[in-house]
Protein backbone atom coordinates (compact mmCIF):
# COMPACT_ATOMS: atom_id res chain seq x y z
CA UNK A 1 0.00 0.00 0.00
CA UNK A 2 1.97 3.23 -0.90
CA UNK A 3 1.67 6.36 1.09
CA UNK A 4 3.47 9.22 2.38
CA UNK A 5 6.99 8.47 4.65
CA UNK A 6 6.50 8.83 8.05
CA UNK A 7 8.59 10.47 10.30
CA UNK A 8 9.68 9.89 13.59
CA UNK A 9 9.58 13.71 13.87
CA UNK A 10 9.36 16.91 12.47
CA UNK A 11 13.47 17.00 12.66
CA UNK A 12 14.12 13.96 10.91
CA UNK A 13 11.49 14.45 8.13
CA UNK A 14 13.59 18.06 8.09
CA UNK A 15 16.87 16.08 7.96
CA UNK A 16 16.12 13.94 4.99
CA UNK A 17 15.90 16.56 3.26
CA UNK A 18 19.01 18.85 4.58
CA UNK A 19 21.66 16.28 2.75
CA UNK A 20 23.55 16.41 6.19
CA UNK A 21 27.12 14.62 7.18
CA UNK A 22 26.75 11.26 9.04
CA UNK A 23 27.94 12.69 11.76
CA UNK A 24 25.11 15.10 12.31
CA UNK A 25 22.24 12.58 10.86
CA UNK A 26 24.13 10.17 14.23
CA UNK A 27 22.99 13.06 16.61
CA UNK A 28 19.61 12.99 15.85
CA UNK A 29 17.33 11.20 18.34
CA UNK A 30 13.93 9.81 18.09
CA UNK A 31 11.01 12.59 18.50
CA UNK A 32 13.97 15.26 18.58
CA UNK A 33 12.44 18.30 17.77
CA UNK A 34 14.27 21.30 15.64
CA UNK A 35 15.66 23.60 17.92
CA UNK A 36 16.53 20.73 20.32
CA UNK A 37 18.43 19.62 17.16
CA UNK A 38 20.24 22.82 16.05
CA UNK A 39 21.63 23.17 19.52
CA UNK A 40 23.23 20.05 19.21
CA UNK A 41 24.37 20.96 15.92
CA UNK A 42 26.02 24.36 17.11
CA UNK A 43 27.14 22.51 20.80
CA UNK A 44 29.10 20.13 18.55
CA UNK A 45 30.49 23.52 16.86
CA UNK A 46 28.57 21.50 13.34
CA UNK A 47 27.60 25.33 11.81
CA UNK A 48 27.78 23.96 8.18
CA UNK A 49 25.07 21.42 8.79
CA UNK A 50 22.91 23.73 11.44
CA UNK A 51 22.53 26.45 8.16
CA UNK A 52 21.73 23.67 6.12
CA UNK A 53 18.97 22.18 8.52
CA UNK A 54 17.53 26.25 9.02
CA UNK A 55 17.50 26.66 5.61
CA UNK A 56 14.90 23.46 5.41
CA UNK A 57 12.85 24.02 8.45
CA UNK A 58 12.18 27.64 8.19
CA UNK A 59 8.46 29.00 6.71
CA UNK A 60 8.98 30.46 2.86
CA UNK A 61 8.90 33.90 3.82
CA UNK A 62 11.42 33.11 6.56
CA UNK A 63 13.53 31.74 4.92
CA UNK A 64 13.40 34.37 1.96
CA UNK A 65 13.95 36.80 4.33
CA UNK A 66 16.98 35.03 5.85
CA UNK A 67 18.95 34.53 2.70
CA UNK A 68 18.23 38.23 1.86
CA UNK A 69 19.69 38.65 5.41
CA UNK A 70 22.50 36.59 4.94
CA UNK A 71 23.06 38.11 1.21
CA UNK A 72 22.99 41.62 2.72
CA UNK A 73 25.79 40.50 5.23
CA UNK A 74 28.09 39.34 2.50
CA UNK A 75 27.45 42.11 0.16
CA UNK A 76 29.41 44.51 2.87
CA UNK A 77 28.54 47.39 4.58
CA UNK A 78 28.33 49.05 1.28
CA UNK A 79 27.34 47.12 -1.62
CA UNK A 80 27.89 48.04 -5.68
CA UNK A 81 25.57 50.84 -6.60
CA UNK A 82 23.17 47.71 -8.41
CA UNK A 83 23.03 45.06 -5.80
CA UNK A 84 21.77 48.20 -3.23
CA UNK A 85 19.56 48.96 -5.89
CA UNK A 86 18.08 45.35 -5.60
CA UNK A 87 18.42 44.73 -2.00
CA UNK A 88 16.46 48.39 -0.75
CA UNK A 89 13.96 46.64 -3.93
CA UNK A 90 14.03 43.58 -1.92
CA UNK A 91 13.26 44.80 1.30
CA UNK A 92 10.70 47.61 0.35
CA UNK A 93 8.47 44.55 -1.14
CA UNK A 94 7.70 43.07 2.30
CA UNK A 95 6.14 45.93 3.42
CA UNK A 96 4.66 46.61 -0.46
CA UNK A 97 0.93 46.02 -1.61
CA UNK A 98 0.71 43.61 -4.09
CA UNK A 99 0.58 45.86 -7.03
CA UNK A 100 3.62 47.68 -6.02
CA UNK A 101 5.15 44.12 -4.52
CA UNK A 102 4.73 43.19 -8.79
CA UNK A 103 6.25 46.26 -9.99
CA UNK A 104 9.45 46.31 -7.78
CA UNK A 105 9.68 42.07 -8.32
CA UNK A 106 10.05 43.26 -12.27
CA UNK A 107 12.46 45.98 -11.71
CA UNK A 108 15.07 43.77 -9.75
CA UNK A 109 14.86 40.70 -12.27
CA UNK A 110 15.42 43.64 -15.33
CA UNK A 111 18.41 44.43 -13.19
CA UNK A 112 19.66 41.12 -11.96
CA UNK A 113 19.37 39.55 -15.65
CA UNK A 114 21.09 42.54 -17.24
CA UNK A 115 23.67 42.93 -15.12
CA UNK A 116 24.56 39.29 -14.80
CA UNK A 117 25.14 39.00 -11.00
CA UNK A 118 25.13 34.95 -11.10
CA UNK A 119 28.28 33.89 -10.73
CA UNK A 120 28.32 30.45 -10.06
CA UNK A 121 30.63 26.92 -9.99
CA UNK A 122 29.23 23.69 -12.01
CA UNK A 123 26.77 22.18 -10.28
CA UNK A 124 24.27 22.29 -7.82
CA UNK A 125 25.44 24.28 -4.94
CA UNK A 126 23.02 26.14 -2.05
CA UNK A 127 24.03 29.74 -3.58
CA UNK A 128 23.30 29.22 -7.17
CA UNK A 129 22.61 26.22 -9.84
CA UNK A 130 24.67 26.25 -12.76
CA UNK A 131 27.68 28.34 -14.65
CA UNK A 132 27.48 31.60 -16.89
CA UNK A 133 29.99 31.60 -20.06
CA UNK A 134 30.41 34.60 -22.01
CA UNK A 135 33.53 34.19 -24.52
CA UNK A 136 33.82 35.78 -27.42
CA UNK A 137 35.26 31.97 -28.91
CA UNK A 138 32.28 30.25 -28.49
CA UNK A 139 28.81 30.39 -30.70
CA UNK A 140 24.78 30.35 -29.49
CA UNK A 141 25.47 31.95 -26.18
CA UNK A 142 22.47 33.35 -25.21
CA UNK A 143 23.49 37.17 -24.01
CA UNK A 144 21.12 37.65 -20.93
CA UNK A 145 20.38 34.65 -18.25
CA UNK A 146 18.66 34.66 -15.72
CA UNK A 147 19.40 32.62 -12.46
CA UNK A 148 16.64 29.99 -10.77
CA UNK A 149 16.14 26.59 -9.97
CA UNK A 150 12.81 26.71 -11.70
CA UNK A 151 14.19 27.83 -14.80
CA UNK A 152 17.33 24.87 -14.38
CA UNK A 153 19.43 27.20 -14.81
CA UNK A 154 21.60 27.15 -16.44
CA UNK A 155 19.82 24.66 -18.84
CA UNK A 156 17.13 26.74 -19.56
CA UNK A 157 19.65 28.23 -22.23
CA UNK A 158 20.02 24.73 -23.70
CA UNK A 159 23.47 24.49 -23.14
CA UNK A 160 24.06 21.55 -25.34
CA UNK A 161 23.63 24.16 -28.25
CA UNK A 162 27.07 25.77 -27.27
CA UNK A 163 29.90 25.18 -29.69
CA UNK A 164 33.32 26.25 -29.98
CA UNK A 165 34.18 28.80 -32.67
CA UNK A 166 36.71 27.00 -35.36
Amino acid sequence: MGGAVQFESKAAAIVSVSEMTEESVALLEPRMQPLDYIAVLMEKRLFPDAVRFLAHALPKREAVWWAWMCARKAAGEKPPPKIKEVMDKFKAGFSAPEDQRITLGKEMWKTVIEEVHVIATVGLSPAAQGTRIVKNTMGNIPTRMYNSPDGKTPAISRTPTYYFKA
